[in-house]
C-alpha cells in the first residue's frame, strides 16, 4: 500500500516535479546567495592560511609569543612605511633608495590584513582553554544559517496537501471507509509516506549544503569545539563541531516532520485543497514572516524555530523596530522539554488523523488534558536562593573585595583583579583581552562570596553581517571557586520556559549602568538619572527613585538609604515601601557602615559626623571638612579638592595624606590605589603613604 501511495503522489500527481524543483532551487540559492562569513579572510586567504599553519590547533605559550611578536613586527613595518614616505617628501631619501625601501616594506605591509584576521581569532581563542585555532569559514556558514527555509516550507505544503485532499475531492474516502482493512491501513500509509518524504528531503538538502560548504570553503577538524568559532563564542553548550551539526540536523528534522503533520492534519480536517493550502501557509509561514527574527520564536513548541535548527546553538541579539533585544540561549533541559512538547503536538495531530479516518472525533476531555498540561509547562518559574546581603554603598561600587581578592575599575582603561595572597595584579575578567573582545563594567556588587558585575561582549546581530553590537550581561563570580555564570540573561532552567513575555530593550540601559545591587530577585541600578529596578525573571523595569543626586545611596539587605532634595537622609524598606525621613542627618555625602552612618553635615560646613539609627542626635567626630568620604576597617577618610584626611573611627589622630594623582579605590587592608594624569597606576600604603608601582 505504501508503494501505491508513493506512485500516486510522485508520479500520477506529478509530485516528483515539485521535488526536483525544490532541489534545483535549493542548489541555486546555495550557489548564488551563500556568502563567506568573513570576506577579508577570503580576500587574503593565502596569507591567512600561511599564518594559520603556524598556530593551528591548541594555543600554546610558543604560539602566543609568535602571534604577539608578529603583530608587533607588522605594526612596526606599518610605522616604518609612513616614516619612509615622510623622509622622501622631506628630501632625506633619494628616489631610488625610497623606491627600494618602500616596495620592500609595502610587500610586508600587505600581509597585515590576512594576519590581522588570525590575530583577531587569537584574541577569541585565548579567552577559554577549550578553544582551538582552525579555518572557521566553512563551519561559520554551515552552522550560521539562522533564517527559515521558505522554499522548503512552500514546496512541502503543496506536496503534502493532495495526500488526503485528492481522495476527498473525488469521494474515494467514503468508499475506503466501508472497507475495514483499507480504513485501518490507508491513513497509516499516507502519514508514513508524508513523513518519509519530508525526512528524506530534509536529509538530502542538509547533505547538499554540507557538501557545498566542504567543497567551497572546507570543513576541517570536526572534533574541535563549537566555541572555537567566533560567532558561537558565547554558547553554553560544550560540544564538538560534528556534534553541533548533528544536533542542528536533528532539531531541523523534528521541526520539518511537525510541519508535515500540520499539513496532513489540515488535509483531513478541512478536505478542501484551497482551504488546506491557505491554512497551512497561515500557520507555518505567517509566524515566521510576522517577526523580524526567528529568535523571537525560540521557546514556542512547534515547527517554526525548530525547522531552522542551528538557531538553538547560541544566544541571539535581534532588532525589534529600533530596539535591540536579547533572546537568551536555550539550555539542554529546556531544549529537551521543547522537543518533547513538539513531539506531543505531532502525536496529537496523528491521533486526530487516525480518529477522523475512523469517522470519529477527538473527545474534548483529551484536548482539555493536553491544554492543562501545556499550561503547567508555561507556568514553570522559580527563583534562586540568595545569600545574605552585605552593606553596599554606591560610591564604593567601583571596587569590591573579600579576604583574598580585590577587583577595581580603571575607567576606560579596563578593570584589574588583585590577588592579595600572591600580590599579583591581573586583568579582569580573567579570560578577557581588555578593550577588544570582552570587558567588565565599572561597577561591582559583592553579596557573600559572589561578585556581581556587568560583562560587555562584542557580538554580531543575528542575521546581520555588519558591525558588532556590544552585548551586556549581568554576571556572577564565586570568589571561593572563581566560577563565572550569567545571571541575566539567564540559562533559564525552569524559569518562564517558553519565554512568551516580550523581552524589553534592557541592553541600552545596562550599557550606561552605574552602581547596582540585588534584592529579592530584582536588579536595582542607577541608569544615570534615576534608580531603576528590573525583575530578573521577566525583564520588566520600574522606577524606584527619580532624579538621583550626586550623593551616595546605600543598601543594607532590606532598606534603601538616600538623600532627598533637602539633603535629608531617607530610609525606605524595599519590601513594604515604608519610608522614614531623618531630620537630624542632613548630608552632602554619607556612608552606611557597620558602626552607623558617617556623613558630612550640610549644617556644619560639611564636617564629619556619625549617627546610629535610633539615636536622637548625631555625634561630631572631626572638624575636617570635604566633599566626599571613605571608610575602611581602621580609618575614616575625608577628601576635599586638594587633600585627603585620615582619622580613626572616632575622628581622632587626624593625618593629611599626600599621594600622586586621584583616588581609584579605598578597599579594606593596608593599601589603596591611585592614578596620575598620565594613567600610571600606584599603590599607596595607608599607614606610611609610601607609593609603589604594582
Amino acid at each position: 500500500m505504501l508503494r501505491s501511495e508513493w506512485n500516486k503522489l510522485l508520479l500520477r500527481r506529478r509530485g516528483l516535479w515539485l521535488v526536483l524543483l525544490l532541489l534545483a532551487g535549493e542548489l541555486l540559492f546555495m550557489v548564488l546567495f551563500t556568502k563567506p562569513y568573513n570576506a577579508t579572510i577570503e580576500d587574503n586567504r593565502q596569507v591567512y592560511d600561511r599564518s594559520l599553519a603556524q598556530v593551528e590547533g591548541k594555543l600554546t605559550p610558543e604560539k602566543r609569543q609568535w602571534l604577539e611578536s608578529e603583530m608587533e613586527r607588522l605594526n612596526l613595518v606599518h610605522q616604518q612605511l609612513g616614516q619612509v614616505q615622510a623622509d622622501y617628501y622631506a628630501g632625506l631619501l633619494e628616489e631610488g633608495e625610497f623606491r627600494r625601501e618602500y616596495e620592500k616594506l609595502l610587500a610586508e605591509d600587505e600581509t597585515f590584513a590576512g594576519f590581522s584576521q588570525l590575530y583577531t581569532q587569537y584574541l577569541h581563542v585565548r579567552e577559554a582553554e577549550d578553544r582551538y585555532f582552525l579555518y572557521t569559514g566553512g563551519w561559520e556558514v554551515l552552522l550560521g544559517k539562522f533564517t527559515p527555509d521558505y522554499l522548503f516550507l512552500l514546496v512541502l505544503v503543496f506536496l503534502l496537501t493532495p495526500v488526503f485532499c485528492q481522495e476527498y475531492g473525488c469521494g474515494m474516502d467514503e468508499l475506503l471507509l466501508t472497507q475495514a482493512k483499507s480504513a485501518k491501513t490507508q491513513w497509516k500509509a499516507k502519514v508514513l509516506l508524508g513523513l518519509l518524504l519530508t525526512a528524506g528531503l530534509t536529509a538530502l538538502i542538509q547533505l547538499m549544503f554540507l557538501v557545498y560548504c566542504a567543497l567551497r570553503f572546507g570543513l576541517p577538524h570536526w572534533d574541535y569545539t563549537l566555541s572555537s568559532l567566533i560567532s558561537f563564542g558565547t554558547t553554553e553548550k560544550s560540544m564538538t563541531l560534528a556534534q553541533a551539526f548533528a544536533l542542528q540536523f536533528g532539531l531541523k528534522l523534528l521541526g520539518c516532520l511537525t510541519a508535515a503533520m500540520v499539513v496532513l492534519a489540515f488535509s483531513v480536517l478541512m478536505r478542501k485543497t484551497a482551504l488546506v493550502l491557505m491554512a497551512s501557509m497561515v500557520v507555518l509561514v505567517l509566524p515566521l514572516l510576522s517577526v523580524q527574527n526567528a529568535a523571537q520564536l525560540l521557546r514556542i513548541p512547534g515547527p517554526w524555530a525548530l525547522s531552522i535548527g542551528s538557531i538553538y546553538l547560541k544566544s541571539h541579539l535581534y532588532l525589534s523596530g529600533s530596539q535591540v533585544c536579547q533572546a537568551p540561549e536555550v539550555g539542554w533541559g529546556q531544549l529537551a522539554l521543547l522537543s518533547a512538547v513538539t513531539l506531543g503536538i505531532g502525536g496529537l495531530l496523528g491521533l486526530c488523523i487516525r480518529q477522523k479516518n475512523r469517522n470519529h472525533h477527538i473527545k474534548g476531555r483529551k484536548i482539555g488534558a493536553m491544554v492543562a498540561a501545556g499550561c503547567v509547562v508555561f507556568s514553570l518559574c522559580g527563583c534562586a536562593p540568595r545569600e545574605n546581603a552585605t552593606i553596599f554603598n554606591s560610591k564604593s561600587a567601583s571596587w569590591a573585595e573579600n579576604d583574598r581578592y580585590l577587583v577595581f575599575s580603571l575607567g576606560l582603561e579596563g578593570t584589574k583583579l588583585l590577588d592579595k595572597e600572591e600580590n599579583r595584579l591581573m586583568d579582569f575578567p580573567l579570560d578577557a583581552f581588555q578593550g577588544l573582545s570582552t570587558s567588565a563594567g565599572s561597577s561591582f556588587y559583592l553579596d557573600g562570596s559572589r561578585l556581581y558585575y556587568l560583562k560587555n561582549t562584542n557580538q554580531l546581530l543575528s542575521g546581520e553581517s555588519s558591525e558588532p553590537y556590544t552585548h551586556t550581561a549581568l554576571m556572577s563570580l564565586d570568589f571561593s571557586t572563581m566560577e563565572e555564570k550569567s545571571v541575566h540573561p539567564q540559562n533559564w532552567d525552569g524559569k518562564w520556559f517558553f519565554d512568551l513575555l516580550p523581552l524589553p530593550n534592557w541592553e541600552s540601559d545596562f550599557r550606561f549602568t552605574g552602581a547596582f545591587f540585588l534584592h529579592n530577585g530584582e536588579f536595582y541600578y542607577d541608569d544615570g538619572t534615576d534608580l531603576q529596578a528590573m525583575n530578573l525573571s521577566t525583564g520588566v523595569s520600574r522606577q524606584v527613585k527619580k532624579e538621583l543626586g550626586a550623593a551616595n545611596f546605600a543598601y543594607d539587605g532590606q532598606n534603601l538609604y538616600y538623600t532627598d532634595h533637602y539633603a535629608r537622609l531617607v530610609m525606605e524598606n524595599l519590601d513594604t515601601g515604608h519610608r522614614e525621613v531623618s531630620e537630624v542627618v542632613v548630608a552632602t555625602d554619607f556612608l552606611l557602615t557597620p558602626e552607623g552612618i558617617y556623613f558630612l553635615n550640610a549644617r556644619d560646613h560639611s564636617t564629619l559626623y556619625r549617627w546610629v539609627p535610633g539615636e536622637a542626635e548625631p555625634e561630631k567626630l572631626s572638624d575636617a571638612s570635604g566633599y566626599t568620604l571613605y571608610w575602611d576597617e581602621n580609618y575614616c577618610w575625608v577628601a576635599d579638592v586638594t587633600s585627603l584626611y585620615r582619622m580613626n573611627h572616632q575622628g581622632k589622630e587626624l593625618v593629611t595624606a599626600e599621594f600622586p594623582g586621584f583616588l581609584l579605590c579605598m578597599p579594606h587592608g593596608s593599601t589603596f590605589f591611585t592614578r596620575d594624569v598620565d594613567g600610571a597606576l600606584y599603590q599607596v600604603d595607608k599607614a606610611t603613604f609610601a607609593v609603589t608601582t604594582p
